[in-house]
């Protein structure tokens, strides 16, 4: 039997050991034979960066720290649950083979989420991990390097989301000259690429008016079934010197429009031959905005070289798209490859063509905002952005959202956004709490010049849409209008608070006349109708 001094002795070395034993930090086992290691005998560990201050622990040989910054030849390391400097040459990175664990990840140019994405990869693909830094991995990908979240990378083999492709009910070709592929079944959702006349398509679903496509990438998209043809089109003979036609009759499209009667169909003449100086027509390209600074290049890939860098909120001419890549011509006239997902179509019709908005979708990720019982506010703002961007896209605008998923953002990142993009307006979307009985809508402006009139038109369209109680315009000093250079509003559409109201305002239904609300509101500011 053991006798009760040796027992108490075994658990005090217990618990030291535990106390004092190393964690480095990484939340897997597999992560934790990777990453920065001592390559001295002994390292001495300082409270600050410089022998002159003390020795506060010692590192032996092999041993794995992470990485959170450096100072001169100094580098502040966690290792355990504690952090401190050492001298860097003592520390090197082991590079490691690490695979792609996110559905899409993106790749930056510096470890943070306030850096702009060079690229994004898919799960599953195999990168090689050349560097750490905090909660960041600098990875090496076809020549290119880039920095990536640690938390969506591990050195496992993962297997690529493989979908079974569907079944084809057959070839098709396009008839129209130019023809949009959507993500879903309806001309108020987003276009996917274009495809031009006689392309040969895969018909794979017929629903209503659309088809389900899929052209010789693999890329699916829906079109409007109209504008696909089992029978190859024939190409019309050109006459060597026309009579001068009717501009009303020309292609059978009205001349005051780029739309057919099929919004669809964009018209295209016969492309020219491509040059660095190609000639623009405007029936067959459309305008795009960067949503953040870019770089243009020679081809579709980040491999290609770079030939210019074009500000965020730049409008190009985009004349064609190729494997989510856009060719683009900027206003110096060269023509070059822009990554589609950093670009944003502008609408070549409707009441608001031309115009350009951002909408911010109030709190996400760790900051819920207000809570309710049966939801919160960050998902509520979220919900009802997307209801008000696919208005305003319908009407020929182009929308920027500050975010599209529950992700965190600073309100000075939010500001950055508008500044970046330079929109006609910035409209964030924002629910209230308060009491119990608070009820109603209400819209704050900040400045009287510049957000007055913009808070007027939608707080009282947004009162007769949704017939909660009229709060009214008030002033504001809220930092995502104070701070905005451009036309900006915040609104509140109802009270979290408030049991009643919570269980209306979480509906779909009201969220879309609350919508609805906003764009009548814009089209009145704007003074433009439907």
């Amino acid at each position: 039997m053991m006798s009760k001094n040796l027992l108490t002795r075994l658990i005090c070395f217990i618990l030291v050991f535990t106390l004092f034993t190393p964690t480095f930090g990484q939340k897997t086992a597999e992560a934790a034979s990777v990453g920065w290691k001592v390559n001295a005998d002994v390292l001495n560990v300082r409270e600050k960066p410089g022998t002159k201050y003390k020795i506060v622990g010692k590192l032996k040989k092999n041993q794995t720290v992470t990485l959170q910054e450096r100072k001169g030849s100094w580098s502040k390391v966690t290792y355990g649950k504690k952090t401190a400097w050492v001298a860097s040459k003592y520390i090197t990175y082991k590079a490691w083979s690490g695979y792609v664990s996110a559905s899409t990840l993106n790749v930056r140019k510096s470890p943070t989420t306030k850096s702009s994405v060079v690229s994004k990869l898919k799960k599953g693909t195999k990168v090689k991990i050349v560097a750490q830094q905090g909660s960041w991995l600098q990875i090496s990908y076809k020549n290119t390097k880039g920095w990536v979240s640690s938390t969506y990378v591990t050195n496992k083999v993962v297997k690529a989301n493989v979908t079974k492709p569907k079944s084809s009910i057959g070839d098709y070709y396009v008839t129209a000259t130019l023809l949009n592929i959507r993500s879903k079944p309806s001309t108020s959702s987003d276009i996917l690429y274009r495809v031009t006349k006689n392309t040969k398509v895969e018909l794979l679903e017929k629903k209503g008016d659309w088809g389900l496509v899929r052209n010789s990438a693999g890329k699916e998209g829906w079109a409007y079934f109209s504008y696909l043809s089992s029978k190859k089109q024939s190409e019309p003979s050109k006459p060597q010197k026309p009579e001068e036609p009717d501009p009303s009759e020309e292609n059978g499209e009205n001349d005051e429009t780029e739309e057919t009667e099929n919004p669809e169909e964009t018209e295209q003449p016969e492309q020219p031959e491509e040059s660095e100086q190609t000639p623009i027509d405007e029936h067959t390209s459309y305008t795009v905005v960067l949503k953040e600074e870019s770089n243009i290049r020679e081809g579709q890939g980040t491999q290609y070289k770079k030939i210019a860098v074009e500000k965020a909120g730049t409008r190009l001419i985009a004349l064609g798209e190729k494997d989510d890549w856009v060719q683009v011509q900027t206003s110096k006239g060269l023509v070059g490859w822009v990554a589609g997902w950093l670009t944003v179509p502008l609408g070549t019709s409707g009441p608001l063509k031309g115009k350009v908005f951002v909408l911010d979708a109030g709190h996400g990720g760790k900051d819920p905002g207000a809570m309710g019982k049966i939801t919160n506010e960050k998902t509520l703002n979220l919900n009802t952005t997307f209801e008000i961007e696919k208005l305003l896209k319908k009407a020929g605008a182009a929308v920027v959202l500050t975010r599209t998923n529950d992700t965190y953002l600073t309100l000075d990142q939010r500001v950055t956004i508008s500044h970046n993009i330079k929109p006609d307006a910035f409209i964030s979307v924002h629910y209230n709490a308060a009491t119990k009985t608070s009820s109603g809508v209400m819209t704050f402006y900040y400045s009287k010049a510049k957000d007055l009139q913009l808070a007027n038109a939608i707080q009282k369209k947004l009162a007769e849409e949704t017939s909660l109680k009229n709060q009214g315009v008030r002033y504001g000093n809220f930092h995502v209008t104070r701070e905005n250079k451009y036309p900006s509003v915040l609104l509140e559409l109802g009270f979290i608070s408030n049991p009643t109201e919570e269980k209306l305002i979480a509906t779909k239904s009201y969220q879309q006349k609350a919508a609805l609300g906003v764009y009548k509101g814009i089209l009145d500011h704007f003074k433009v109708s439907e």
